[in-house]
């Protein structure tokens, strides 16, 4: 804009004021265009949050799409100071009696020695032979080395022993333990000398055991307390052993479990629904195309022909109600449940080497085919969302170019104004100063 200047000290008129209602009539056209601007940056944004809530979809139907994300399981332990259960993929229903005998436990040993201190004794030079799982390995000891020393070169060698030291009273002591438990995981000390210890002598503190337990009185060993391939798809924790005393372990579907997931995909897809829908553009070609795209993937309908136990949402208690929402009728999932878990499962990871089911078909609309060649709402180039975010950038950089030129053609109408004014108030002075001349006669 033009400088500052002094105005109508010949006319009286207040020329400044005057030009600057003539710039703000002229840029009503600039206003339009930074408005217009404006909207598009909106509509960018929109969209960012709109990517977001598809996201979350996409996330809650691909938990849908895993059998492992559906075989949801609760379990009961009658006793758990005893052993406790874990479910996890590949777990069905069904009750056992488990009786546990023994644990598993990690050898250990331990080395008196007449050291007063762990820190600042030199041992003396030597070294330490073990022999763990049939593998023999030696550890050198320097002169210098302290206990801290061995222990610490024990440790870092990663030979399946740990070593620590223990202070009994009279002196410090090398203990040794398996870093697993069970007789296979056991170890032997072929040799220990330090030249400044004198003879060491070994004393086993706990003997390395397998874990004895039995389920439905099938006798069972195992060499951890962890027991993950007994029963398909539980874990088992042996805390402590109990002979004769038999623990109840209970296995059931957790059907509200199940549930929750259904609850997070309908949440998700009446989300992205009421985000388009609270636009003030709904005549929008993209978001009623995403919107479309997204209910006819709803509606979708499977052939029992194909092997599906179920064709459609509202037959495992997805419904709509009389808004256009999802929401989930509880009693008729229950009995979808009961009547076909394996075809529920099938309904949403679709059928092994056949057709896709419904989570297919939403990865699809949101994802696109990769060996189609189609491209979803999702996708990163050529995407829905990526195209008319890139659209919307388009348009924003051409109004960039629009406004800067404006801008400068308002600049040069500023100064043209202030000139005209000037020139004004110039041929005004010059008036008043020949009608005073003219008086003087």
């Amino acid at each position: 804009m033009a400088g500052f200047t002094f105005g109508g000290l010949a006319t009286g008129l207040d020329t400044n004021t005057i030009i600057e209602q003539l710039v703000l009539l002229e840029s009503r056209p600039l206003a339009r265009l930074e408005n217009r601007r404006q909207s598009f940056v909106d509509k960018q944004s929109q969209f960012s949050q709109f990517k977001s809530k598809l996201s979350a979809l996409n996330d809650a139907i691909k938990d849908l799409s895993r059998s492992s994300e559906l075989s949801l399981y609760e379990t009961n332990s009658s006793d758990e100071t005893i052993a406790r259960v874990e479910a996890g993929s590949g777990a069905t229903s069904g009750n056992f009696e488990l009786e546990v005998t023994s644990l598993a436990r990690a050898r250990s040993v331990y080395f008196a020695t007449a050291f007063s201190d762990a820190d600042t004794a030199d041992v003396g030079a030597g070294q330490v032979d073990f022999t763990v799982d049939g593998v023999s390995s030696s550890v050198t000891i320097d002169n210098g080395d302290t206990l801290n020393d061995v222990r610490d070169k024990i440790n870092d060698a990663d030979l399946g022993v740990q070593a620590s030291i223990v202070n009994d009273g009279t002196g410090y002591n090398l203990v040794f333990t398996a870093e697993e438990t069970g007789v296979e995981n056991s170890f032997t000390v072929d040799q220990i000398n330090f030249a400044n210890a004198g003879g060491l002598s070994e004393v086993e503190l706990i003997a390395a055991e397998d874990a004895q337990f039995s389920i439905n009185n099938l006798a069972i060993t195992s060499s951890t307390n962890q027991i993950e391939d007994a029963i398909e798809g539980l874990t088992i924790n042996l805390e402590s052993a109990a002979p004769g005393q038999s623990v109840e372990i209970s296995v059931t579907r957790d059907d509200d479990a199940i549930a929750e997931k259904l609850d997070d995909f309908i949440s998700s897809y009446n989300d992205v629904l009421d985000y388009i829908d609270a636009q003030d553009d709904r005549n929008d070609i993209s978001l009623r195309g995403i919107k479309r795209s997204l209910q006819n993937a709803f509606r979708e309908s499977f052939d029992s022909g194909d092997g599906f136990a179920f064709e459609g949402l509202s037959q495992i208690g997805i419904e709509t109600n009389a808004t256009g929402r999802a929401e989930l009728n509880r009693e008729v999932l229950d009995e979808a449940l009961s009547q076909d878990f394996s075809g529920f499962q099938d309904f949403f990871g679709g059928i092994d080497g056949g057709e896709d089911g419904l989570a297919g078909v939403f990865d699809n609309v949101l994802n696109g085919d990769t060996l189609a060649g189609t491209s979803g709402i999702l996708s990163a180039a050529t995407g829905t969302l990526a195209l008319r975010q890139k659209s919307l950038g388009d348009r924003i950089r051409g109004l960039d170019s629009r406004i800067e030129r404006q801008e400068a053609r308002l600049v040069k109408y500023e100064e043209r104004q202030t000139l005209k004014f000037a020139a004004l108030e110039q041929l005004t002075a010059q008036l008043q100063a020949q009608g005073a001349a003219l008086g003087g006669f």
